[in-house]
């Protein structure tokens, strides 16, 4: 997944029977999609966000929704970018 440097946007949710939700820990190779502008993670993730993400500069939305098992919080580096829109439930800056 790492290596899909051109990816634009990445949706990793799932929702139910059709789509299962997705589980485990993000990825910290996220942080490799330099272009990615749209990221939206939802499931039963676990664990933190990874600091990796802090690498994508281009990031222009940001949205971690039903994520409930996400613990820790928000790394500094997305949320003092002016640019980026977030929609974090249950997660607070560091």
């Amino acid at each position: 997944l790492g290596n899909l440097t051109k990816l634009e946007e990445l949706s990793l949710y799932g929702m139910g029977e059709r789509y299962p939700r997705l589980s485990g820990l993000i990825p910290a190779e996220l942080g490799n999609l330099t272009n990615l502008e749209k990221l939206v993670i939802g499931g039963d993730f676990t664990g933190s966000l990874p600091d990796e993400l802090s690498n994508l500069e281009q990031l222009k939305r940001l949205a971690i929704i039903r994520s409930p098992n996400l613990t820790g919080c928000i790394p500094s580096a997305l949320t003092s970018n002016p640019d980026l829109y977030t929609q974090i439930d249950g997660m607070e800056p560091c």
